[in-house]
């Protein structure tokens, strides 16, 4: 994990059985789901399970609290572990809605996604600090404990990138960089673009820029120190990439966006990574209101290893009442109605795979603003 990056509607999901896509009407998870169920022993099995649910997350977090370093120690690690085991399973809608409105859940949570930053950013400077010792860099950063989640992420990214923009990219700009610069590294690997890459931590750039050199990308990723509020013109930029981390708070993370939509150019494709479920216990989630003025295309969330979704919006080519949000529907309605996204999404980043108990799971819900009213 780093100081920014990680390791969000018409909506469309590959089915378990074939990888249909399908949309319904919005609903957003903080509303509470079937408020009005009455079936009483189901109600009671999802109460029991939050219950389950808050001291398992609370005995993680006391113990990560107590700790004087979260750099990365065997303890540490199996602490972090730990809290991504019970974060990572999608649980039941109901179990999520009473976790996050227990009071006590309520009261850490701020400290636990911090607690979850500085982890991130101590494992990434350590991995870091590796790379830049390394006698062979490249080799060595693939052996980072996350790498293949980062190239599965990146995956999805670079998909949304290519097919999504209203025009070729060739520049693009990542928010977060942190001391381990590997969503830029992968990013251009994929796409043959140029990145700059900004950090709000000195040292984070320090050791950014040495990683970038000892892997001979500096003519394709730049490194900069700054904060993107402080930045007031970027419409040199085809696209802009919010890692997850970026803006830890709700207010730094409202504000970070609204700056960019109104510093990029009109029909700027921006890239923000949230987390749904119980994986916004480790990273912030993007909110509805902090979409207003920006138009929704797409949007993946991850079932699988992969933690942070993704939301991909963009500034609209036509001013609007600065009243509207991109909007996004939702799968979790029963109605539904077939949606194609814009271009095909490669089979292998969506469709069904075999589980270890025999079943099939569709490892993303991709979710598509086509045609969303």
């Amino acid at each position: 994990m780093n100081s920014y990056e990680d390791g969000s509607s018409a909506s469309a999901s590959a089915s378990a059985s074939g990888g249909e896509l399908r949309s319904g009407p919005a609903r957003w998870p903080d509303e509470c789901p079937y408020a009005g169920f009455q079936d009483t022993t189901t109600t009671s099995a999802w109460e029991e399970t939050a219950q389950r649910m808050r001291e398992r997350i609370l005995s993680v977090y006391r113990r990560l609290d107590h700790e004087r370093s979260l750099a990365p120690t065997t303890g540490i690690n199996v602490l972090f572990e730990e809290l991504v085991g019970l974060a990572l399973p999608y649980q039941p809608a109901e179990v999520v809605w009473r976790l996050f409105r227990d009071p006590m859940i309520a009261e850490i949570h701020q400290n636990l996604l911090t607690i979850c930053a500085v982890g991130e950013y101590e494992l990434e400077r350590h991995w870091a600090e590796i790379v830049i010792t390394a006698a062979r860099p490249t080799a060595t950063l693939r052996r980072f404990p996350y790498y293949q989640n980062y190239q599965k992420h990146t995956d999805l990214e670079g998909w949304l990138l290519r097919n999504l923009s209203r025009r070729q990219i060739k520049r693009a700009l990542f928010v977060g960089a942190g001391p381990l610069p590997l969503t830029s590294v992968l990013l251009t690997g994929k796409l043959r673009i140029r990145i700059d890459s900004l950090d709000v931590s000195h040292e984070a750039c320090q050791l950014a820029r040495s990683v970038i050199r000892r892997l001979a990308v500096t003519d394709k990723v730049r490194i900069q120190h700054a904060d993107v509020r402080d930045l007031a013109n970027l419409v040199d930029y085809d696209a802009v990439v919010v890692a997850a981390l970026a803006g830890l708070s709700a207010l730094d993370k409202a504000q970070l966006i609204e700056h960019i939509r109104k510093s990029v150019r009109p029909g700027c494709l921006i890239l923000l990574r949230s987390a749904e479920n119980l994986r916004r216990l480790l990273y912030p989630r993007v909110q509805a209101h902090d979409l207003v003025g920006l138009d929704s295309r797409f949007a993946v969330h991850p079932r699988n290893e992969v933690i942070n979704s993704i939301l991909a919006v963009e500034k609209p080519l036509v001013h609007r009442n600065g009243s509207e949000r991109a909007s996004f529907r939702s799968i979790t309605e029963s109605k539904s109605v077939s949606v194609t996204p814009p271009r095909a999404l490669p089979s292998e980043l969506w469709l069904p795979a075999q589980t270890a108990d025999g079943l099939r799971t569709a490892p993303y819900t991709l979710v598509s603003a086509e045609g969303a009213e």
